[in-house]
């Protein structure tokens, strides 16, 4: 018999309580660890929907940011049109009230006629006297024969172009003819040359 050898020590047993201690021990470990599991795929589904939202979001304000910006450039080419076609009709009640002007009619009477203030006509035909001048000066400068101004015009012993007799002007003057016995030299010497 050998005298060395070590005796084995006895096995420990746990008692049924300290046994149950550690299982419940345990369960509480894996709850914890399941409970941190759904928390964290919770967290992460939730962070998930909001990047999706916020991806949604951003699309959502770039179309509108691009229909707005659509709609802005028709907005602008509408005026744009609108603001030509005013601007023609405007030149052509410009163009009417000097026509009419043009007929011997003071700015009252055009005033009168159109229905507007007598400053308001005053500005149309200014507006047409000013598009008339700019409208010849573009052809003195493309063409080779330059429009006579009223200079040349009495210069050159022509009647001169462009300025009209007033209302009162020519009913003085019909008045003096129709009043005096004698016509005037020009008549005068008229009919003696056809005599």
């Amino acid at each position: 018999m050998n005298d060395n050898t070590t005796p084995r020590r006895a096995r420990s047993t746990r008692s049924p309580e300290a046994a149950e201690r550690l299982r419940r021990s345990r369960a509480r470990i894996r709850d914890r660890r399941d409970a941190a599991r759904k928390r964290e795929q919770a967290v992460s589904g939730a962070v998930k929907q909001y990047i999706t939202a916020w991806q949604q979001i951003t699309n959502i304000e770039q179309a509108r940011d691009d229909r707005i910006a659509a709609l802005h450039q028709q907005i602008a080419a509408a005026k744009e049109q609108a603001a030509t076609e005013i601007s023609e009709h405007r030149q052509r009640q410009a163009r009417a009230a000097a026509a009419i002007r043009e007929q011997g009619n003071t700015d009252d009477d055009v005033a009168d006629l159109l229905e507007i203030t007598p400053k308001q006509a005053r500005q149309l035909i200014a507006a047409a006297n000013d598009a008339a001048k700019t409208s010849a000066t573009l052809l003195g400068s493309t063409g080779d024969r330059r429009k006579p101004d009223i200079a040349d015009q009495r210069t050159e012993g022509g009647p001169i172009v462009g300025l009209e007799p007033t209302r009162s002007a020519t009913d003085t003057a019909r008045k003096v003819f129709q009043g005096s016995e004698t016509p005037p030299t020009g008549e005068i010497r008229e009919s003696t040359e056809l005599g």
